[in-house]
């Protein structure tokens, strides 16, 4: 068993399936089992999702592909992003530590449209809706936007594991490229 953070939920999972266990969600424990994950070694792979598949269902997916939530080095991510030819030209700012991060972005992207650049904008967790982790020059971005990139990294990817995060970390910036001027910053 293998503890995984998940947006604000802690996860306790069953390395041998898909996600099942112990859910604590702001200080209570809640038992949630779903009956069509349950723990079973002849478990096919997860499907990739079709063409009709929704945002939910691709996160769900997303959460199902990789064997852990956090599985350190860049090689996976680097390996799959030159495939895709992932090329982000422009300025771009990490922001990192402890607390203050979204307000310190909120900032940043709100100064940048003011003085008229156009802004990537690229953060996790998301507070509500994951479409909030995407949002080009201050518009969050739209389901049908997520899975597009969905797509694109799943082409991209062939057997490479990557973890949700990772995968998600490739697939909002694809919506950045049409941003062309080269001072572009990129919160």
């Amino acid at each position: 068993i293998m503890p995984s953070l998940v947006g604000s939920e802690m996860c306790i999972r069953d390395s041998r399936c898909a996600p099942w266990g112990i859910r604590e969600n702001t200080g209570r424990a809640l038992l949630k089992l779903q009956a069509d994950f349950l723990c079973d070694p002849d478990m096919p792979s997860a499907r990739t999702p079709d063409a009709s598949a929704t945002l939910s269902d691709w996160l769900q997916y997303l959460e199902s592909i990789h064997a852990t939530a956090i599985d350190m080095g860049l090689d996976r991510v680097r390996e799959v992003a030159d495939r895709m030819d992932l090329e982000l030209s422009g300025v771009k700012f990490v922001v990192g530590g402890t607390n203050g991060k979204g307000s310190t972005c909120a900032m940043l992207e709100a100064i940048l449209l003011a003085a008229g650049y156009k802004v990537g904008l690229y953060t996790s967790p998301h507070l509500i809706d994951f479409n909030e982790r995407a949002r080009v020059n201050g518009q969050i971005a739209t389901d049908a936007a997520l899975i597009e990139q969905f797509v694109a990294v799943e082409a991209a990817r062939g057997e490479t594991s990557l973890t949700y995060f990772e995968f998600t970390t490739l697939a909002i910036p694809v919506s950045y490229t049409h941003l062309t001027l080269p001072t572009t910053p990129y919160v």
